[in-house]
């Protein structure tokens, strides 16, 4: 599992002119998902990170999410654990969305462990 992890000082963005109702729009259809997301990791450290431009294309628009994935029965050992989020900005977007006790609809219940430990600060 990916344990250990820092994220800092960075700047996650996604150009306008990917955006079909934007006017810098480039016409060019792309794929627009989640500008961060964590679906199996633990011991994690996002700080004073910069999120910004995203809305619902591919996905739902949240720019962070944070919920459990155990592709389709594969992965049954996926957690999301002792996360912190903490001194980031989130603008221009839906700012976050945590599934953290939860599996997708499609998963079987005992499918993936839920979360323990996560600070959104």
């Amino acid at each position: 599992m990916p344990s250990d992890i820092e994220i800092r000082h960075n700047h996650f963005v996604k150009p306008l002119s990917w955006k079909a109702d934007d006017p810098t729009y480039a016409g060019t259809a792309w794929t627009v998902k989640n500008l961060f997301e964590l679906k199996n990791a633990q011991r994690v450290l996002v700080d004073g990170n910069v999120f910004e431009y995203n809305w619902p294309a591919a996905q739902n628009g949240f720019a962070i999410l944070f919920t459990v994935r155990n592709q389709d029965g594969h992965a049954p050992w996926s957690t999301v654990a002792d996360v912190v989020f903490s001194n980031n900005i989130v603008r221009h977007a839906r700012p976050a969305s945590t599934s953290w006790a939860g599996r997708h609809p499609s998963e079987r219940a005992d499918a993936a462990r839920p979360r323990r430990e996560q600070s959104l600060r």
